[in-house]
């Protein structure tokens, strides 16, 4: 059998729309979602073509939104997977307390607080129904049930993060002694991460662990209780 131009343009025509499922079925293979979205893209533009060659246009056209879409996730997950560097006045804080989130999940929690600097303040009431989480960075607070102290915590220490774990009012008063300054996020933030990005504030609470386990650790040797 003589294969001529025309013929092996008619074969490669006849077989593109299987070469597009079998890169389908790879994509569906793939672990690495990346390598799943540019998979995709390749089946997805191979199918596009083919349906557009035959005359559906419908099934090209889906098939072109679906290569647009991919192509969008691409270009955001390579932006995410690039190299960003912790600023040196943040790089021990977020080695000693935020290791969990990426960098780039580091800065973004970062830039979503609301920074203060205050002197003997109420930084949470018991009982408060939405309290933030707060990061005390350098001070000292008192936490305490009614008149009766519990504990001091010297910062770097995060403060109302059982709320902030179970959505429940804070369990104490915390009171800032002296001048001390941090960072805080609101409730409504935390809401709108936790539905947002599960991933992300699976690792935030993985943050508010260990920080609970350091203070548990104080705690145990003071002979007190932990958290707000």
């Amino acid at each position: 059998m003589s294969w001529d131009l025309a013929s092996l343009q008619q074969f490669a025509l006849a077989n593109v729309v299987h070469l597009g499922y079998g890169l389908q079925l790879l994509a569906l293979l793939a672990r690495d979602v990346l390598w799943l979205r540019g998979l995709l893209v390749c089946a997805q533009s191979l199918n596009a073509f083919y349906a557009f060659h035959i005359g559906a246009d419908a099934i090209g056209g889906w098939n072109a939104v679906f290569v647009a879409v991919n192509l969008y996730w691409i270009l955001r997950i390579l932006r995410e997977r690039q190299a960003v560097q912790i600023p040196a006045d943040l790089q021990e804080l977020y080695t000693a307390m935020f290791a969990a989130l990426k960098p780039r999940e580091f800065l973004s929690f970062w830039a979503a607080g609301q920074p203060f600097t205050e002197a003997d303040t109420a930084l949470l009431q018991e009982g408060s129904r939405r309290p933030p989480l707060i990061l005390l960075q350098a001070g000292r607070a008192r936490v305490r049930h009614g008149q009766a102290k519990v504990v001091e915590l010297e910062g770097p220490v995060l403060l109302g993060e059982i709320s902030a774990l179970t959505g429940r009012p804070a369990t104490a008063d915390v009171d800032l002694l002296g001048i001390g300054h941090g960072r805080r996020w609101e409730r409504p933030l935390l809401e709108k991460l936790r539905l947002a990005d599960a991933g992300t504030w699976t690792r935030i609470q993985s943050v508010i662990g260990g920080d609970l386990v350091r203070k548990l650790q104080v705690a145990e040797r003071n002979g007190t209780q932990a958290g707000a």
